[in-house]
């Protein structure tokens, strides 16, 4: 799924800013399940969010893809994962 995809199914406008759309993300990742949480770095960076994370800044750019890419294969292997693209 292309970050506009994501963007497109998570309601996020061009006007939304980083503090607007980091929420909107971590209330439906957190809503789905709270087990996510470590899926909400690698999403928000795919989304072009600054995150709020050292660690995430040490790594290394393809580590970042690896990240973002495992991020988004488990979040759609998920049993309700159109739950958390539809509400």
């Amino acid at each position: 799924m292309s970050p506009n995809l994501w963007a497109r199914a998570l309601r996020i406008e061009e006007r939304d800013d980083q503090r607007e759309i980091r929420e909107r993300v971590a209330g439906k990742l957190l809503t789905l399940d709270r087990t996510l949480e470590p899926l909400l770095t690698p999403l928000l960076a795919l989304l072009d969010v600054a995150p709020d994370d050292a660690a995430w800044g040490a790594l290394d750019p393809p580590q970042r893809r690896q990240r973002i890419l495992e991020a988004v294969k488990r979040l759609l292997l998920r049993r309700r994962w159109g739950t958390f693209l539809t509400k």
